[in-house]
């Protein structure tokens, strides 16, 4: 697909405006040279420099065409030889700090030509075009909110966070250093989202698991440490490491509530307070080995983002709305007490001030209900359930859930408490004997109603009532045996007839 502009540019080439070329045959020119393995990015500047090799142009088109015949992109991760993805990270690199990046549509046309799998090499290009697609903070919201449900307000935040990062790496624009705090239960998408919205901007993302931090100078994980391996993972780019996220984890495990050693947690936050300096530089070593040496990048374009559970802030809440003279309790929301969360309820938990006055944005995630975890699983891109079903199908299992088993697995996730995280191991274990016996199902059309997903979640507590049923053919002797109504033996038996002899 061309791109639509008056200056012509091609997968990132600007071509001169004397340049006697068709439109067309820049289009093919451009492509070609981004995805050839053994055209350098000299190349491509001598290539474009000389209006004189305007007549070997075609001749140039036909030698690219027939070199890129003999590359199997499918294997371009595994391969050991010059296409390998070591190279290609080299170039693109390469044509990134030289020319611009493709657009979206421009990559995406070319991986569906050659068949190119999004993974590796691909899907960091993919991502990085994907992100100039992105510019306000209502494309942010759109595009995040198709993967992530129930949790509008906080998505809202973070979108106008990311385009202000955008806006800072992009024009090194002197803007104000903000920061975001997610609180929310476990499974309410906290990492989640953070993932996702470092997918948008196309930059490292280190997670730094506060739970385990140690102050400098102490054996253990230290944040020079995450910062190390930050470094490493950007190629040793001070530049690219300099625009990446920093997500401290469990920010939380480093307030009193959680800690008796006040002065030793206490000294990890004034440590972190370094990322919030404008015009400031941290240093760090630039490999985990004994011996190495001390690189540095400013802080200015880091995007900082903060999350934890913060077990317990709802009583500090609500203690403290008590005391501001609301006359009518009732008007509180208390299934989401999070969203009343201030500044002072933060460092009433245990956060200094300091680095509690930096956090410019609280964003509290909602606890999700049985219509959101339905949501999640029925629309949401990527959810579990959707890769599960994708993974029968490459399995060659036709398995299909109604409504009212998907239904039945939100209630069950709101009961347990459990949020999303822990729904992968509710389809494990719902399809843990299908995914066993392959062969002996793959004939079958498999359909899992609501009584089938109770008796599969609950088949192993159920075990003494199945074997009553190997040796009993009287359900009511069953019923009265186990204390159970005869309607509730009934639906068990039929789940476990069903199974037993793969009549579905």
């Amino acid at each position: 697909m061309k791109q639509k502009n008056d200056k012509e540019i091609f997968f990132g080439l600007q071509f001169p405006a004397d340049m006697p070329l068709s439109k067309k045959d820049k289009y093919k020119l451009a492509k070609l040279l981004f995805i050839s393995p053994t055209t350098g990015v000299n190349e491509v500047k001598s290539i474009l420099g000389n209006t004189n090799l305007i007549s070997a142009i075609s001749r140039l088109i036909e030698v690219l065409n027939c070199e890129l015949e003999s590359v199997d992109f499918t294997k371009i991760d595994e391969s050991n030889t010059d296409y390998n993805a070591k190279s290609y990270k080299k170039k693109f690199k390469a044509w990134q700090k030289e020319f611009k990046l493709p657009t979206l549509d421009e990559i995406t046309e070319l991986l569906i030509e050659k068949n190119i799998a999004i993974k590796g090499i691909w899907a960091d290009i993919y991502n990085k075009c994907k992100s100039r697609n992105f510019n306000s903070p209502e494309k942010h919201f759109e595009y995040l909110s198709e993967y992530i449900i129930g949790q509008e307000n906080a998505i809202k935040t973070i979108s106008l966070l990311m385009h202000q990062q955008k806006i800072k790496s992009a024009d090194n624009m002197p803007l104000p250093k903000n920061a975001i705090l997610l609180i929310g239960k476990t499974g309410t998408g906290k990492s989640y989202l953070v993932n996702k919205s470092r997918e948008l901007l196309g930059v490292p993302l280190q997670r730094i698991n506060c739970a385990s931090l140690v102050p400098a100078g102490i054996v253990g994980q230290t944040i020079e440490k995450y910062l190390t391996t930050l470094y490493i993972s950007a190629d040793a780019s001070k530049k690219l490491t300099s625009i990446s996220m920093l997500h401290f984890d469990e920010i939380d495990k480093l307030s009193t509530i959680y800690h008796s050693d006040d002065a030793l947690k206490s000294t990890i936050q004034l440590e972190i307070l370094r990322f919030f300096d404008q015009n400031e530089k941290i240093y760090f070593p630039d490999s985990h080995r004994q011996f190495s040496n001390l690189v540095s990048i400013p802080t200015d374009n880091l995007m900082l983002v903060f999350s934890g559970t913060f077990s317990g802030i709802d009583k500090i809440i609500l203690k403290r709305l008590m005391t501001e003279n609301i006359t009518d309790m009732s008007l509180i929301d208390t299934n989401n007490i999070l969203q009343y969360c201030t500044t002072q309820d933060i460092v009433d938990y245990g956060i200094i001030p300091e680095l509690v006055a930096r956090i410019s944005l609280i964003s509290p995630l909602n606890q999700l209900s049985e219509d959101d975890i339905y949501n999640i699983l029925r629309y949401a891109k990527d959810s579990i359930y959707k890769q599960h079903l994708n993974k029968c199908k490459s399995l060659g299992l036709n398995i299909t859930f109604t409504d009212d088993a998907l239904k039945k697995i939100a209630e069950m996730a709101v009961l347990q408490n459990i949020g999303v995280r822990a729904l992968n191991s509710v389809f494990n274990n719902l399809l843990s004997d299908f995914y066993f016996d392959i062969d002996n199902y793959k004939k079958t059309k498999i359909v899992i109603n609501d009584k089938t997903v109770t008796f599969l979640l609950q088949k192993q507590i159920l075990q003494p009532i199945i074997q009553a049923f190997k040796k009993e053919k009287d359900l009511c002797k069953i019923a009265f045996q186990f204390n159970s109504d005869i309607n509730s033996i009934l639906d068990i038996y039929s789940q476990w007839k069903k199974f037993s002899t793969n009549n579905y």
